[in-house]
């Protein structure tokens, strides 16, 4: 005689039930990491640019406003500062093009100062041309690179459901077993082309100079020999064989014959500068709106590797490499040309022109005051052409105003936007990513390591 078990059936209607609350829940959990993907990919261009059209109304001595409009594409957004939510706005002021700034500034600063410093606040931008004319008249051309980015409340739903629907997913065994091997083949895969990408770059770098044509003297050293002259330099000094000004302008002579100048008369090609997959794979993933496109290297090693660089770049190449033997200085820009002003350890003043290979003892308006020192030494150098340097010294030490002196400390809002560095300081950024290109495809070679480690003790163990 038949036995019938009633709660089979209801065994057989629950379980149906929770597979399709499973399948239900994965669903819901790949549906949201697929939005939060493509959010952060930014469905919408990561950026847009808006023009600025005059009439702009006079707002003080050197500052101007305009009402701008409604910046954000729902559901992105473009923040601006408030009161509070102070520094929240990273739209981005362009003259003719160039970004000018610094931003973020008081209005009050904006008015006595001007110079290019704006204000994004609430629905109206503050502003100064960098000339301090009227905008409304000069011929400038006034545009605003526009970063839309989600709303945290955003990320927050879609978190949350990715991880309600992984964790009723991952509540069954066999699902949780094709998970985990999914994720382990996936991560092998891309930790393993991470690694062949470093590899590829570290036996095959790009060797930007050898490829330019340049000054007479610019790149006339490879790095190797480039390494070898500041090590002896900096052997001579501490040993006494050599005093503080031979010292800086035998490290500055390294740095001027090893690296090009970037500009279009000396390098032929656009965003020579950019980094490749194979220099730094995560910067040149970093780099999807452009922002690393003229990267300047903070470590004065890879930016000699390189060997490429504006002017400012190779100044505070120089820099950094006289921080290493606890020389202070700062950066010296005048719009036209970048150099480094040094305080050498006997108390000596020095400017050092590390794009042209000279050294000038004395602070930046002792040198405005004696036009013809410069100009013999400059000219004294066999690379300097008078159509190359005049315009530098009647320029840029002619400047009538006091100089603007830039510690290294202070390169993030002033010569860089805080958002390329997340946070850090340029150096310290730097050296996280290169740690991270290597620490991190290693990471994702991890758990197949540990897999296989496994398996092989099960396999002794049977």
């Amino acid at each position: 005689m038949a036995h019938y078990a009633p709660c089979g059936g209801l065994r057989r209607k629950l379980g149906n039930v929770l597979a399709a609350l499973r399948w239900s829940a994965l669903a819901l959990g790949l549906a949201c990491t697929a939005l939060a993907v493509l959010a952060g990919a930014r469905i919408a261009p990561t950026s847009y640019v808006l023009e600025l059209a005059p009439p702009f109304v006079a707002y003080g001595e050197h500052a101007y406003n305009t009402r701008l409009p409604v910046l954000g594409r729902p559901p992105l957004v473009a923040p601006s500062d408030g009161k509070e939510r102070s520094g929240a706005s990273q739209v981005e002021l362009r003259e003719d093009g160039v970004p000018i700034g610094p931003a973020h500034e008081a209005h009050t600063k904006i008015v006595d100062v001007g110079g290019g410093a704006y204000s994004h606040w609430g629905e109206t931008l503050y502003f100064s041309a960098s000339d301090n004319t009227d905008p409304n008249t000069n011929g400038l051309r006034y545009t605003l690179e526009v970063p839309l980015l989600l709303p945290s409340e955003w990320w927050t739903l879609f978190a949350a459901g990715a991880l309600v629907g992984g964790a009723i997913w991952l509540s069954d065994r066999r699902a949780r077993a094709r998970v985990f091997f999914v994720t382990w083949a996936t991560c092998a895969f891309v930790g393993g082309t991470l690694l062949l990408v470093n590899l590829f770059g570290l036996f095959f770098p790009r060797d930007l100079p050898t490829r330019f044509a340049s000054r007479d003297n610019d790149t006339t050293l490879d790095h190797a020999e480039a390494q070898a002259a500041l090590g002896a330099a900096r052997r001579d000094f501490l040993a006494g064989m050599i005093d503080d000004a031979a010292f800086l302008d035998a490290v500055t002579a390294a740095v001027n014959q090893r690296m090009t100048n970037v500009h279009q008369r000396f390098v032929d090609e656009e965003h020579a500068m950019r980094l490749d997959a194979r220099e730094n794979w995560l910067l040149a993933a970093l780099n999807h709106d452009g922002r690393y496109d003229n990267y300047e290297f903070q470590d004065p090693g890879r930016a000699l590797r390189r060997g490429l660089g504006t002017c400012g770049a190779q100044s505070i190449t120089l820099l950094r490499l006289l921080a290493e033997d606890g020389i202070d200085g700062q950066l010296w820009g005048s719009g036209v040309h970048v150099v480094a002003r040094v305080t050498s350890p006997d108390g000596q003043v020095f400017v050092l022109d590390p794009d042209y290979g000279v050294t000038l003892r004395g602070e930046p308006t002792e040198l405005r005051e004696d036009p013809a020192r410069v100009r013999e030494a400059y000219l004294g150098r066999r690379q300097a052409t008078s159509d190359d340097v005049l315009p530098v010294i009647q320029k840029h030490y002619a400047q009538a105003d006091p100089p603007d002196l830039l510690p290294l400390e202070a390169l993030v809002g002033q010569r860089y936007d805080a958002k390329f560095f997340h946070g850090l300081d340029p150096l310290e950024f730097e050296r996280v990513a290169y740690s991270a290109k290597w620490g991190l495809p290693l990471l994702l070679l991890l758990p197949g390591l540990l897999r296989l480690l496994s398996r092989r003790r099960r396999a002794q163990r049977s």
